[in-house]
């Protein structure tokens, strides 16, 4: 479970892989078990919103701009 501490789940995004992706705050977490547990794979500095893109990348945006990951969230560029 995601318990925050100081934010809400703001979006949380089921990937076709089965993963879910879902920010709090500035951070995001994924889960490959249902959300049984969760996985922090980045850590920003301003609120995030996580998007889909077309092509199945997960797109991160941010106050200071976007990151983008083709793993599902474990790397981003």
């Amino acid at each position: 479970r995601i318990r925050p501490t100081s934010s809400a789940v703001t979006d949380v995004l089921a990937l076709p892989s089965g993963r879910f992706v879902a920010t709090v705050g500035d951070d995001l977490y994924t889960s490959d078990d249902d959300g049984a547990t969760w996985t922090e794979r980045f850590e920003g500095d301003n609120d995030a919103n996580v998007l889909a893109a077309a092509d199945g990348a997960v797109v991160l945006g941010a106050d200071d701009g976007f990151v983008r990951s083709v793993d599902g969230g474990t790397t981003w560029t």
